[in-house]
């Protein structure tokens, strides 16, 4: 299983913060036992004392004393420390296995909320899929249909992420990915008008269609297309990514890694626009399978 940053820096956390509990309620423990073992030795040798034949001579020894006030005054004073402190101890341990029995529950809590997204190849599964929000009527093409223009291939990039999740519906666009199971009532129509954009901005160069062309030519095999595209290399057996983003949990929109941008500069055939990590629990390449160019 493969972890992010974010995750692997929870699971860091959550055990230094169970290791110190577990060390604050041994050393809390083990004071407390300390105590209950010393009243129980007082407590046996106050009972001793009373069958001694001498008890009536401490007892007035304990009388004369007494009357001073200091000796009173002090094993008052060291009755209340000892019930203050007994009762802290008490206190702080119950705190202590309060949080210690919530820390599993807001971990679990909070792996829920970041659950992490599938990585290139994965084939998650969907269970009970919730039904697929409507994609909104009327997209407006304008604002990348401008970046294109310009050549800017970095803006139409970003403009056509947030386009497909204007596609996918609503609860796509306040998660910041497509869900699998969302594919299914995809417009395609609508890919064909973002691929035209970029297809005429580029003589043909990029967009989804030239993502299906090599994804076809390469035996549909995603690796030897990413390999194509310059979005991964293959390196024998092995298969490396050269493009990846990820979620960012506050703006809920993905972002490229640092150093695994892809090459705005001067991009391959194929190269953009990136789909990488768009659809949740689908294998890749997402789009150049789904509709026909």
């Amino acid at each position: 299983m493969d972890l992010s940053a974010n995750a692997i820096f929870v699971y860091l956390l959550v055990a230094i913060f169970s290791l110190m509990l577990v060390m604050i309620a041994l050393h809390f423990l083990i004071k407390i036992i300390e105590y209950l073992v010393r009243e129980a030795i007082e407590a046996y040798l106050h009972l001793a004392s009373t069958n001694r034949e001498d008890r009536a001579e401490s007892l007035e020894i304990s009388w004369t004393e007494n009357q001073s006030g200091d000796s009173e005054t002090a094993l008052r004073s060291d009755s209340q420390r000892g019930r203050r402190w007994k009762n802290l101890e008490l206190a702080v341990l119950l705190w202590l296995f309060l949080a210690t029995m919530s820390l599993p529950i807001s971990f679990k809590f909070f792996s829920q909320q970041q659950s992490p997204l599938p990585v290139a190849g994965s084939k998650a599964g969907v269970a009970t899929p919730s039904p697929a929000t409507p994609a909104p009527a009327g997209l407006d093409y304008s604002k990348l249909q401008d970046y294109l223009n310009l050549k800017n291939w970095k803006y139409a990039d970003e403009e056509t992420y947030e386009l497909l999740l204007k596609q996918a519906g609503e609860k796509s666009q306040q998660r910041g990915y497509i869900e699998y199971i969302e594919l299914e009532s995809f417009p395609c129509n609508e890919l064909k008008k973002i691929d035209s954009l970029w297809r005429e901005s580029s003589d043909g160069k990029l967009g989804f269609s030239a993502q299906q062309i090599i994804y076809k030519e390469r035996g549909q095999n995603w690796q030897k297309m990413y390999d194509q595209i310059e979005w991964g290399r293959l390196q024998g057996d092995r298969f490396v990514l050269l493009v990846d983003r990820e979620l960012n949990w506050q703006t809920r929109r993905l972002e490229y890694k640092s150093g695994m941008a892809p090459n705005f500069e001067n991009p391959p055939a194929g190269h953009l626009p990136v789909t990488i990590g768009i659809v949740r629990g689908k294998e890749f390449p997402q789009f150049a399978e789904l509709c026909e160019f």
